[in-house]
């Protein structure tokens, strides 16, 4: 169980190290006192990805230790069928599992290109393999709302997570 401390997780709130690989050994690189200096806007989804991928020394790991993540980004102009469609079929051959912690109301939506695009990347990505599509439940419990109503995370072709505290018990914002 990944406890937030893990040394080795991804945190935007903390100084991230830069790694240069010279796969050329015929190339030069000039070695240099350099920052990047990154703007998180919201890092719950670096926080996620940390708490998955987390790796160190001590009890704390995550549920695939040392694997690769990238981050996509989704809604800076909205939640389209589209736009979702998009970010669910970026790389489909080369992503095993898409994490989906971001949560909106979809309500009465419709999302025929979204739910079209999770069955076909179940059917044919990875090269037949597979996508494994995961997706928040919500944090909206305390609003009566239920991950039911949610055709993305409702869908067949999708795992759908909640929180529960140290002894199972549901979290009280995790929607149900």
């Amino acid at each position: 169980v990944f406890n937030g401390k893990s040394p080795n997780a991804p945190n935007a709130n903390h100084p991230w190290k830069l790694k240069i690989t010279n796969h050329n050994p015929e190339d030069i690189l000039l070695e240099r006192d350099t920052s990047v200096k990154f703007e998180v806007v919201n890092p719950h989804g670096t926080q996620v990805a940390g708490a998955a991928i987390a790796n160190s020394a001590g009890e704390e790991r995550g549920v695939a230790p040392g694997a690769a993540w990238a981050g996509l980004q989704l809604g800076n102009y909205g939640f389209t069928d589209s736009a979702i469609s998009q970010a669910l079929s970026h790389e489909k051959q080369a992503i095993d599992i898409y994490n989906n912690s971001w949560g909106t109301t979809f309500r009465g939506v419709v999302l025929p290109g979204a739910t079209w695009t999770l069955e076909n990347g179940v059917e044919t990505g990875r090269n037949g393999l597979g996508n494994a599509f995961i997706f928040s439940g919500g944090n909206s419990r305390q609003q009566h709302d239920n991950v039911n109503y949610n055709p993305l995370a409702n869908s067949r072709y999708t795992l759908a997570v909640g929180a529960v505290d140290h002894v199972g018990n549901q979290a009280v914002y995790s929607t149900p």
